[in-house]
């Protein structure tokens, strides 16, 4: 019985809501009391109010004008794609029931007819007012569905799996080992367990949480999952907890939701008004009152008495600030390390290190070893297989380009392949899809889909570098002295102790540029070491620019990745389309470049 009502509120989350609950009684309450509601109505509203209701010319003019108005606004409504809750729905459904009977099939009432049309009566207007919302309605649902003609018309997204057989990177079978460990230690006399599943962020710790669960017995374990981000603040999260513990455990245990809700209580110090507080003394003074120790073993004994293992799943955790990271651990730690429960909690350990520390400085770096008595490191990904699953997803949008796709995802350039350099996780994989399938479209058969590849890859990682190439780019660059059949080119510009390579296109106040927008300033520079050796400016803007905060491995993969789009590519026959031809060289950042209608401000 406990799994038939838990399998339909699973189906149906919303039934059981407090919304439906009230609607649900004052419907039986309305049946229940009919005649004497039915009496009530006609002693205060009929015989006071609508029997000396008198047809009139006037009256006739309102109703026709406000029939006019609803059919307007309802026919606006459609047309906008108004939502209507079930709520209203029902509610109308209702009286419009109602009102025919009363209307057409009752001789309890008379209503008052029109002066003009006598068969219709002036009450019709409420008539058409439910009829309204009912159609409003039935055009939300049977308005046609739009149709997708191609997968190029939606994004990509970043869904957690919960099924192994779509495990793209081989983490199924750690799952599993994980799993079996976990229920080895189920036993109903074990202390609370907390097991950390660390990996960064996009690392697809959900998923990782969601593969673990496929392997324990959902019959005989209970799961809780629990969002601590969703709380409003820090002091709600231990109230937001119990709260979802109660709801889990309920249909399990008669009493432990009061007991859970004492225990709670007493944590939480609720502050009471002096009348409140003078009735909870002398209860306790007649009826005795359970220490915060006596409840806490009163809950644990309740979970072992349900004989299944529960099992509480935190992801996210590093989603949260300082603050309330200390009181989730605190909860794992003290408040709510019940016997016979084990929490699985996803975090970034580097994070949440940090936020310990700056809350208790002490020891901070094995303070997570008290808490977490098994951490599990997320298997990384193989970078093989991300570049293969951006292979896979990008022919199936851009056919146009498959033929070069393998080559240009694998480029290497002195040993570093740029697409593992910058793609780390499959939640960077998916933006990185997503932002070059939105870009390429309107361009496509206008670029070199290999430098437009290697330019996202430096937008989607480092946004501020790819905007400061557009916009300072007489600055970074300068047009090539070869002389080239095709076009002018761009190389990328040096400076060095000695001169600064600016060129005849150079403008005095470009050395402002540098210093206030780059970080750059070309006279310190010469003064802080007169051997400086020759380098790009673009070099210079990534290292002495602070507030980028790249180091020096992402700076050369920067300089790396720009040099090669940049590079003279020696095939027969240039490649009229490159980025590096000036004249090619805005159609790479055609989002980038204000419209017609931008504000120059």
């Amino acid at each position: 019985m406990l799994k038939t009502f838990s399998d339909i509120e699973k189906k149906w989350p919303d039934i059981f809501s407090k919304k439906n609950v009230i609607i649900g009684l004052l419907l039986f309450g309305l049946l229940l009391f009919r005649k004497s509601l039915v009496s009530l109505y006609n002693e205060k509203v009929i015989s006071t109010l609508w029997s000396k209701a008198e047809p009139a010319v006037a009256a006739d003019i309102v109703f026709f004008l406000g029939s006019i108005w609803l059919i307007i606004y309802f026919v606006a409504a459609c047309l906008r794609q108004r939502q209507v809750s079930v709520t209203v729905t029902a509610c109308c459904l209702l009286l419009m029931v109602s009102y025919i009977y009363y209307r057409f099939f009752s001789a309890d009432y008379n209503f008052t007819p029109l002066y003009i049309i006598r068969s219709v009566k002036y009450a019709d207007i409420f008539l058409l007012f439910v009829t309204g919302y009912l159609v409003l309605k039935a055009s939300s649902l049977f308005k046609p569905k739009k149709i997708i003609t191609s997968p190029a018309e939606k994004f990509y997204e970043d869904i957690p799996i919960d099924d192994p057989s779509v495990d793209l990177y081989g983490r199924k079978g750690y799952a599993a080992t994980i799993a079996k460990k976990m229920e080895n230690n189920m036993e109903a006399s074990a202390a609370s367990i907390a097991i950390g599943i660390n990996g960064p962020w996009g690392s697809g710790k959900t998923s990782f949480i969601n593969l673990i669960r496929k392997n324990l017995d959902g019959e005989n374990n209970i799961f809780v999952d629990f969002n601590p981000w969703q709380s409003r603040s820090p002091e709600r999260i231990v109230e937001d907890f119990f709260k979802v513990l109660r709801a889990a455990l309920a249909p399990y245990h008669p009493a432990v939701n009061n007991i859970i809700a004492n225990y709670s209580d007493q944590l939480l110090k609720i502050e009471q008004n002096l009348f409140t507080k003078l009735i909870k003394e002398v209860s306790d003074i007649f009826f005795g009152s359970n220490d915060v120790a006596t409840n806490k073993e009163n809950i644990s004994r309740a979970i072992a008495s349900i004989q299944k293992p529960v099992i509480i799943v935190i992801d996210d955790l590093d989603r949260l600030d300082k603050k309330e990271v200390w009181e989730v651990l605190r909860l794992i730690r003290n408040n709510a390390d019940f016997k016979q429960v084990i929490y699985i909690v996803a975090y970034d350990k580097n994070y949440i290190i940090e936020a310990i520390r700056e809350i208790n400085s002490f020891n901070h770096t094995a303070y997570l070893e008290k808490i977490f008595q098994i951490e599990f490191l997320l298997p990384i990904f193989e970078y093989k297989k991300l570049r293969q699953e951006i292979k896979k997803r990008l022919k199936e949008r851009l056919p146009c380009f498959a033929v070069v796709l393998d080559g240009v995802v694998d480029t290497n350039y002195y040993y570093i392949n740029f697409t593992d350099r910058i793609i780390k996780t499959q939640r960077d994989a998916i933006r990185f899809i997503n932002g070059l399938l939105i870009e390429v479209e309107p361009v496509a058969s206008e670029i070199d889909f290999e430098d437009f590849y290697l330019l996202q890859l430096l937008k989607t990682k480092y946004p501020v570098v790819y905007d400061a190439l557009f916009r300072y780019r007489d600055i970074f660059l300068k047009i090539s002295e070869r002389e080239l059949p095709v076009s002018k080119t761009y190389v990328l510009r040096h400076f060095s102790s000695k001169y600064l390579d600016l060129g005849n296109d150079y403008d005095p106040g470009q050395n402002q540029v540098l210093k206030e927008m780059l970080g750059i300033d070309i006279g310190v520079m010469r003064q802080k070491e007169i051997d400086l050796p020759s380098q790009f400016i673009l070099k210079i803007f990534l290292s002495e620019n602070s507030a980028l905060g790249l180091s020096g491995d992402e700076q050369d993969v920067i300089i790396f990745l720009v040099s090669y789009i940049l590079r003279e590519k020696y095939t027969e026959g240039q490649n009229p389309l490159a980025m590096r031809f000036v004249n090619n060289f805005d159609k790479y950042f055609v989002f980038s470049k204000p419209g017609p209608e931008a504000n120059p401000a």
